[in-house]
């Protein structure tokens, strides 16, 4: 959860695309995995939190996310099941 709530603090897309990048090094040949995170990380460079991030670090600041909420408010609340409908559903049929 700790994890979470870290990657919760950065841009949603960003996240999002690293998390895709991860996944597609398990599908693909290195050199395509380069190439895939290397594409996806040039077209970060367009967004507006790319932009707010960067001023940010320079300001040596908090970034204000613009485009997009963070991640951790797309998480379920605490204590709340990972997977919906499968609590309690051992053994019904």
């Amino acid at each position: 959860m700790a994890t979470a709530q870290t990657n919760g603090e950065f841009s949603a897309p960003s996240v999002m695309m690293a998390k895709e990048s991860i996944n597609q090094a398990f599908e693909v040949p290195l050199a395509d995995g380069l190439r895939f995170e290397r594409r996806l990380f040039h077209s970060l460079f367009g967004s507006e939190d790319q932009q707010e991030g960067m001023a940010a670090f320079l300001a040596k600041r908090k970034p204000v996310l613009v485009v997009s909420p963070p991640v951790a408010s797309l998480l379920p609340p605490r204590g709340a099941s990972q997977r919906p409908g499968r609590a309690g559903s051992a053994g019904v049929a």
